[in-house]
Order: structure tokens, then C-alpha cells, then sequence
């Protein structure tokens, strides 16, 4: 039996929102309590192939297809090849506020060069809808936008000589304690 994982983008989905869920799906190992989050999953290991949401409790589902997302409908079987299975949820703007527990099937198989294994698994998506104003936090995310990152590391970069200065002044003539 393998280990599913979810990794959750939010804290907590606000109302009006989105969350993005990522389900990783690896070998059962000893001493592995859970998958490693991440895009690339190492190999050998178990690749989705699919998957089902029995209940969206409300919220509308929408699944990663390469760059966008495209809605899935509860009930449907739903064919998604991939190395993780990328989910987002969206909570309308009344939705109400509480804790919410999405079901769903998952089909997977192992990935080339291990024995050949077609299996399904069960999932829970564990989601607390909070008010729109509510202070969440992020979690780093390996499918984030990182362009404000890289910005700001392309605005700092002229600083770096005048650093390297500042510590060869701050270390002229006796010794540096840094």
C-alpha cells in the first residue's frame, strides 16, 4: 500500500478564495511516515493516473492540467497523468465558515522500470473555510509564481560590491570577529 500525502498552498481557505492542494503518492517505505513534497517525486515511486471527488461539500473543484486549471465535476472519473496530482478548490464568497473534509479516489501505477501495479487509493482533503479578512499563512510552494523573488534579488544585486567593502573596511588592520 502506498503513502498519499497532501500538501495544502493555505493555512486555511478564505471565503471568496482558492486553495491549492498537491497529492503526492510514494512506495510504503519503514521509517517513512509520509511522501516528500515536492514536483518530482524520486523514483521509484507511484504516479497518478486519475482521480474521483465524491463530494465537493460546496466548494468548486478544479484540477491541474500542465499550466491551467480545469473544473472537475464530483462524481466523474477523471484521467490525469502526471508525476503529482494538482488540485484547487474554490470557496464562494458566502460559503460558511467551518471545517470541511473532501473525499476522493485516486488510481495510480508504478513508474516504468518497477513491477507493473494498477491500484486505487482513498483520500481526505481536510479544508477550514475562515472569513474573508482572516489572516492565513502561505507555505513554500514549488508551483508558486517566484517573479517577485527574482526581482527583488535583481534589485539587490548592485548592493553586493559595497557590501564586500563594507566588510574589508570593517576588517582592515586587525582581526575580524565575524
Amino acid at each position: 500500500m502506498p503513502h498519499i500525502s497532501l500538501f495544502q498552498r493555505y493555512s486555511a481557505l478564505r471565503q471568496g478564495s482558492d486553495q491549492d492542494v498537491l497529492i503526492v503518492i510514494c512506495p510504503e517505505e519503514p521509517g517513512c511516515v509520509e511522501c516528500p513534497f515536492t514536483t518530482n517525486p524520486p523514483k521509484p515511486g507511484m504516479m497518478p493516473t486519475g482521480f474521483e471527488i465524491a463530494s465537493t461539500d460546496g466548494l468548486t473543484a478544479f484540477y491541474r492540467k500542465g499550466k491551467k486549471y480545469k473544473v472537475a465535476q464530483a462524481g466523474n472519473f477523471i484521467s490525469t497523468p502526471g508525476k503529482v496530482l494538482g488540485l484547487r478548490f474554490h470557496a464562494p464568497k458566502d460559503a460558511a465558515p467551518g471545517p470541511r473534509l473532501l473525499r476522493g479516489e485516486i488510481r495510480y501505477q508504478t513508474v516504468p522500470g518497477t513491477p507493473n501495479l494498477s491500484s486505487t487509493a482513498t483520500f481526505e482533503i481536510p479544508l477550514q473555510i475562515v472569513p474573508h479578512h482572516a489572516e492565513i499563512t502561505e507555505i513554500d510552494w514549488p508551483y508558486a509564481s517566484h517573479v517577485g523573488q527574482h526581482v527583488m534579488t535583481v534589485l539587490e544585486s548592485p548592493l553586493i560590491p559595497f557590501e564586500y567593502l563594507l566588510l574589508i573596511i570593517a576588517c582592515h588592520g586587525g582581526g575580524c570577529d565575524l
